[in-house]
C-alpha cells in the first residue's frame, strides 16, 4: 500500500488515507527513565519493523545506533538492543516512531512541527523530514495515535545530531506555524510558551552553544564523515548515554571526541558570524 503523508493526509477525506502498518516489537523490559511520560521515540527499520520498545529518553537512541555500527549488543537501564537478533536500524535514511499518550491533539499537531522541521532542515542542507501515520497503533496509543517519521540520514551521523533531531522534535509539537523556528525556540527558553516535555527549557539554554556551532560551522565542518568514528567503539556505553548528546556538545564537553570541538571550527564560526542574523531571527 502507498504511504501518505501528514502533508497529504490533511487534505484528504478520512476514507481515502492510506497509512503506513508497523510490526511492533515484543520487547517487555522495564525501562529506568527521567520521564514517566510525554513524547515517546523508538528507531523503525527500513521494512517498517520497530526495533525496540517505545521510550520517553532519548539517550537510548544514541547507543542503539553505536552498537549497530560496531556489531555490539548494548543495554543500559533496562534498554537492550542486539542488532544480530533485533530489527535493524535504517542508515540509509533517518526513521523514528514517535507518540505521546497523554496528548489526545497530538496528530494535529505534526503539520505545525513538519514546517518548524522544514525550516531548519533548509539552513542546515538537508532533506525535508517527512511524517506518515501509522495505522495499527498499540491499544493504548489508539487515541493519540504514533507517527513514523523519515529523514536525512545526516540526522544519525553522530549522536549530537540525533540528540538534536529527537530535540527539535520534541519542540516543534509546541510550534507556532506563523512563526519563525527560532522564535518558538525563543519562546520555550523564556517560558512564553509551554515545553512540550519537562526539561527542554533548560536543555535547550544549554545546548545552544553547541545549536549556534552546528549552524554556523555546518556539520560537516564538525563531525566525521564516517559515522564509525563519531560513535567509538570504545565509548562505554554510560558515556554515551550521558555525554553523546546535544546539551553535552553545547557545554563543550569532550567525553566522546575531542575532534568535535577543534579551535578552527571557531575560526569558522566566526567567519560566517554574518549569516547569524539571518538564521537565528
Amino acid at each position: 500500500m502507498k504511504e501518505t503523508t501528514i502533508e497529504s493526509l490533511v487534505e484528504l477525506p478520512k476514507t481515502e488515507q492510506e497509512k503506513v502498518s508497523i510490526v511492533w516489537s515484543s520487547q517487555k523490559n522495564g525501562l529506568n527513565e527521567i520521564y514517566s511520560t510525554g513524547p515517546q521515540f523508538s528507531f523503525c527499520s527500513a521494512n517498517n519493523e520497530q526495533v525496540s520498545k517505545l521510550m520517553t529518553c532519548r539517550d537510548f537512541l544514541n547507543e542503539q545506533v553505536q552498537a549497530q555500527v560496531h556489531g555490539n549488543s548494548t543495554g543500559i537501564y533496562g534498554m537492550t538492543f542486539n542488532p544480530a537478533t533485533d530489527p535493524n536500524i535504517c542508515f540509509d535514511e533517518t526513521i523514528i516512531l514517535v507518540t505521546n499518550q497523554k496528548d489526545k491533539d497530538f496528530l494535529n499537531k505534526v503539520p505545525a512541527l513538519l514546517k518548524f522541521m522544514h525550516e531548519i532542515e533548509d539552513y542546515l542542507g538537508l532533506k525535508h523530514t517527512q511524517a506518515f501515520v501509522v495505522e495499527n497503533p498499540p491499544t493504548k496509543y489508539a487515541v493519540c495515535g504514533v507517527i513514523k517519521f523519515v529523514s536525512s540520514r545526516r540526522w544519525i551521523l553522530s549522536p549530537v545530531l540525533l540528540s538534536l533531531y529527537t530535540l527539535f522534535i520534541r519542540v516543534g509539537f509546541v510550534h507556532n506555524i506563523n512563526k519563525s523556528w527560532f522564535k518558538t525556540v525563543q519562546d520555550v527558553i523564556s517560558g512564553d510558551v509551554y515545553a512540550y516535555q519537562t526539561n527542554d527549557k533548560a536543555y535547550l539554554q544549554r545546548a545552544m552553544p553547541g545549536i549556534r556551532k552546528i549552524f554556523l560551522a555546518g556539520y560537516k565542518n564538525i563531525f566525521f564523515i564516517k559515522m564509525e568514528n563519531n560513535y567509538p567503539k570504545e565509548c562505554d556505553v554510560s558515556t554515551m548515554h550521558n555525554s553523546g548528546g546535544i546539551v553535552a556538545f553545547g557545554e563543550k564537553r569532550k567525553a566522546i571526541k575531542k575532534h568535535w570541538h577543534r579551535p578552527e571550527i571557531e575560526e569558522i564560526v566566526k567567519a560566517n558570524q554574518e549569516k547569524e542574523s539571518i538564521i537565528f531571527s
